[in-house]
């Protein structure tokens, strides 16, 4: 049997996690959304994400040390970085 992609979101705009919500839903897949890193860490650790979202330029937090954060939970976790910075320096 197979189960739902599990996908946890972490953006601190609302309207962006719940595009992803709406988007990936529509797809069958779980998805969670975490607008702040408290939030994030603990869906990490109750649920088992197969997908995560993240933004790099987060208000609470830094979007690279939750990726460190979140292999350390989860070695099989993909990730996929967002970012709305302007220049390819500052995205990369």
């Amino acid at each position: 049997m197979n189960r739902a992609c599990r996908v946890l979101v972490r953006d601190d705009q609302p309207a962006i996690c719940q595009l992803f919500r709406s988007t990936l839903s529509a797809r069958a897949a779980a998805v969670h959304a975490a607008t702040n890193e408290r939030q994030a860490i603990d869906i990490l650790r109750s649920q088992a994400i197969d997908l995560m979202f993240v933004d790099l330029s987060l208000a609470d937090a830094n979007g690279l040390d939750l990726l460190r954060t979140a292999h350390q939970i989860s070695r099989q976790l993909v990730s996929v970085v967002m970012t709305e910075q302007g220049t390819l320096q500052s995205a990369v």
